[in-house]
């Protein structure tokens, strides 16, 4: 069968017929599929996450300066360029800092030439807002053709109100998912952990944000520190469509000092992180084993209600199954079978167009708009009494504030130079191609031809 599908091909590109997305005579299937093998894909948009001060953007700069340098692997991965040329956006530190983090990192490698550093561009974001950076990026990747544009970090370039809103967080990616889609590169971006999920095992549901970000994202990957050992760093694949399972079991050991990371050889399973000693043995302090332990912590503290977004009271059955699995860490068997018994309970409801919504909005609904306190009014409670350890479907929980306003950019001290490092902006903070329309901006510093 497979050399009849192969056989096909040929015949479907001489007589010129068409699929809904066009002939198969312009496919690219040569291409590769991984920019990193195992790790990062070649196109669309993905995540690097981690908690604070773990080394997340230096990590970055280690993968730019092996894509500009041509190497044929990083971190004893395969990598696979096209275009050898990186673009990285700065939020967070600006040009003296990347200097500084960026000659320790080439400490760490062989060679490298000018002319490979001149293949690393970068935008630094001083006082632009959100959609200026935007802007800039899109008119880099109009210039040139990048392997990988690395957006360091994503919770200073969002742009809607809420980032806890999977309906925002889509609106904020469409316009990097096109660019991707447009220039055949991945746009990574590097992202924080939520506290709770600070010394955890790694998984989904303990990224800042919505839902929507990782099931949205075509990669995601969590560079893991681990409070017992300073000086190793675990990097791990939390979500890669289309990568082989082991990529997502294991994680693999690199040693950080000093801005460089070097791989030891060492994987190890995820199963062994935020665990006690007791419980990596397979066994709780109580003496049960560790899976029972897990099990009665989802049974008594689910809570659908936490699924729906604000101002969202109505959800398809996949989606959320989708978003069930991805906030519990569960399987899609698991859900499946809880929302069953939910159902059977009356925490959750259903609708005569099969649509899913839960007691605690069906009671938000009812509560008249009139400006009184809610301690003030008496509302019925329509689910059952109690649902597990669950409290009071009257209750419900607390959601998440919508962000005030987006945190600024940080301030560049826009000088003219800083050893080396052309800076666009002038005194004024505008360009000259942000002054004059009629010039097509050049966005981005090209790294400087030599490192003092």
């Amino acid at each position: 069968m497979i050399l009849t599908m192969i056989s096909a091909i040929p015949i479907l590109k001489k007589s010129g017929a068409n699929t809904p997305h066009g002939s198969f005579s312009k496919w690219k299937t040569n291409e590769q599929q991984e920019l990193i093998e195992g790790l990062l894909s070649s196109e669309g948009v993905g995540f690097l996450v981690g908690v604070p001060d773990s080394g997340k953007s230096t990590l970055g700069l280690k993968i730019a300066t092996a894509i500009a340098k041509g190497d044929r692997e990083v971190l004893n991965l395969l990598l696979h360029t096209n275009h050898q040329r990186v673009l990285i956006v700065r939020t967070e530190d600006q040009e003296v800092a990347t200097k500084f983090v960026l000659k320790k990192i080439l400490k760490g490698e062989d060679v490298v030439t000018k002319e490979a550093l001149s293949r690393i561009d970068f935008v630094f974001t001083g006082m632009l807002s959100p959609d200026e950076i935007l802007s800039k990026v899109r008119a880099k990747l109009k210039k040139h053709r990048y392997d990988l544009v690395l957006l360091d970090a994503y919770g200073d370039l969002f742009s809607r109100k809420d980032s806890n809103s999977n309906s925002e967080t889509r609106k904020f990616l469409a316009p990097y998912y096109a660019l991707a889609s447009q220039y055949h590169c991945l746009l990574l971006f590097t992202h924080h952990l939520n506290k709770s999920g600070y010394d955890e095992k790694p998984a989904q549901r303990y990224i800042q944000g919505a839902s929507a970000l990782t099931q949205k994202s075509r990669i995601c990957i969590q560079l893991f520190k681990a409070k017992d050992e300073p000086n190793k760093r675990y990097l791990c694949v939390l979500k890669g469509n289309y990568l082989s399972s082991q990529y997502k079991d294991n994680a693999i050991q690199l040693h950080f000092d000093d801005c460089i990371f070097k791989p030891t050889g060492v994987i190890k399973s995820i199963e062994e992180f935020g665990q006690k000693p007791e419980e990596a043995s397979g066994k709780s302090g109580g003496g049960k084993p560790d899976g029972d332990k897990k099990r009665k912590a989802f049974e008594s503290n689910r809570n659908y209600d936490e699924l729906f977004d604000p101002g969202e009271s109505l959800l398809h059955y996949e989606e959320l199954v989708e978003r069930g699995m991805e906030f519990w860490d569960k399987s899609e068997s698991a859900i499946k079978r809880d929302i069953r018994q939910r159902l059977a309970s009356g925490h959750l409801k259903r609708n005569e167009e099969g649509l899913y919504f839960s007691t605690q909005h069906l009671l938000e609904d009812m509560i008249p708009d009139d400006g009184l306190d809610p301690d003030q009014r008496t509302v019925v409670d329509l689910a059952p009494a109690t649902f597990g350890n669950q409290a009071p479907a009257g209750s419900g929980p607390e959601m998440p504030a919508p962000d005030s306003a987006m945190p600024d950019a940080q301030t560049s001290n826009n000088l003219d130079a800083v050893s080396g490092i052309a800076i666009e902006a002038n005194a004024s903070g505008t360009t000259e191609a942000e002054a004059n329309p009629a010039i097509e901006p050049d966005d981005g510093n090209a790294l400087p031809s030599s490192i003092e």
